[in-house]
């Protein structure tokens, strides 16, 4: 199928596996140039190679950082300072009894499923919109709507919840 994607450039976050490997290479084989992401740099490589051989009209790059460190992220804007699309579907979970939730825990998951999402956001949005072009996605899992009781730390509901509000508020922003 043709998205119309070819040429493009993608950021997918939490690319070097599961749902967000699947949604770079899908990308890579609509022709968009991919950057991939993840916090170990030899995993990053080994799926810009796969890419790549998969792809080769396609330049997916190493863009390896831990989108919850602003210095990384930071580094990451630097060097990527535009995208076209952007694929917030980095997220992180556990399997753990909500005895074993302390506010430590609840933290975490909040800098990682929705502050690091948000950071993306807020960055690339301006440049999207002064293109008139760009498309900012966020992934969660069925988790998130159909919640199992066994990861009580995973607030991806009220994550869900926030993130409609963001989309709300683009929608809504006069420089559309």
């Amino acid at each position: 199928m043709d998205m119309g994607l070819k040429n493009k450039t993608a950021l997918v976050t939490g690319s070097t596996r599961g749902i967000g490997k699947a949604i770079a290479l899908e990308l890579a084989r609509e022709g968009v140039h991919v950057l991939i992401n993840g916090r170990d740099n030899d995993d990053v490589e080994r799926t810009v190679t796969e890419i790549q051989a998969a792809f080769p009209e396609t330049e997916p790059r190493n863009a390896a950082a831990d989108l919850v460190d602003s210095r990384q992220r930071e580094a990451l804007f630097a060097n990527f300072p535009h995208v076209d699309i952007l694929v917030n579907s980095m997220g992180i979970y556990e399997i753990m009894s909500y005895d074993d939730v302390d506010d430590a825990v609840w933290e975490k998951y909040f800098r990682t499923n929705f502050l690091a999402a948000n950071h993306l956001s807020k960055f690339y949005l301006p440049s999207m919109l002064s293109r008139e072009y760009g498309r900012i996605i966020f992934i969660a899992s069925e988790e998130a709507v159909m919640p199992s009781g066994q990861m009580p730390q995973s607030i991806r509901c009220h994550q869900i919840d926030a993130v409609v509000i963001i989309q709300k508020l683009v929608q809504a922003d006069p420089r559309r």
